[in-house]
């Protein structure tokens, strides 16, 4: 029986990381390959695991493409790819109003997730969250750890809790800790599956 239902942040309720090199093409006029080599690695698992600043990751991406652009340049494109995934805040918000726990799990940067409560106020449909920069945390949903400290936190059984992320590798992990999964690709599929596979009507 489900008692929690547990999101992913990024591609499933915002529109994440995903697409940040189209909005940065016309600020370091590069290539799309020579953006995603800058912005992705290790510098980037160190800005989610919480080890150093977002100003310290742009800084090193800056030296990685050898662009001579102001960091704040970057701090804005990336806020602006930011955006609603159409449809998943309306699930979100029938499913707090039922009788299943809420969680929240992200690999996200602490200062992308200020502006974006800020911004989207989402945070408050959740009963608990759980980001991989958290000093609890500070891990991926690539290890099991994060997945750990939210059943901690919701008090359930790993079979009770629901998972729900678009990324495969995440999914398989949460089954490894012994979660049910869901793989989110659209808003029509995550409904039917909800209904089909749990009885959550939505």
């Amino acid at each position: 029986m489900i008692k929690a239902v547990i999101f992913d942040l990024a591609e499933v309720y915002l529109q994440g990381f995903i697409g940040i090199e189209e909005k940065l093409k016309p600020i370091v006029e590069s290539s799309e390959e020579r953006i995603d080599y800058a912005v992705q690695g290790r510098p980037l698992i160190l800005l989610f695991k919480g080890e150093i600043t977002e100003e310290d990751y742009w800084k090193i991406v800056k030296e990685k493409g050898r662009w001579e652009v102001p960091v704040e340049y970057f701090q804005r494109a990336v806020r602006d790819n930011f955006i609603e995934i159409e449809g998943t805040r309306k699930i979100l918000k029938n499913i707090s109003k039922s009788e299943y726990q809420m969680g929240l799990i992200s690999d996200h940067a602490k200062e992308w997730i200020e502006y974006c409560e800020g911004k989207f106020d989402y945070h408050k449909l959740f009963d608990e969250i759980v980001y991989s920069f958290q000093d609890e945390v500070r891990a991926l949903k690539s290890e099991k750890k994060p997945f750990e400290v939210m059943l901690e936190k919701l008090e359930i059984e790993p079979q009770h809790g629901l998972f729900i992320d678009d990324l495969k590798q995440n999914v398989r992990v949460a089954e490894e800790v012994g979660l049910q999964v869901l793989q989110f690709e659209s808003v029509e599929q995550l409904s039917s599956d909800l209904l089909v596979k749990y009885e959550i009507n939505l």
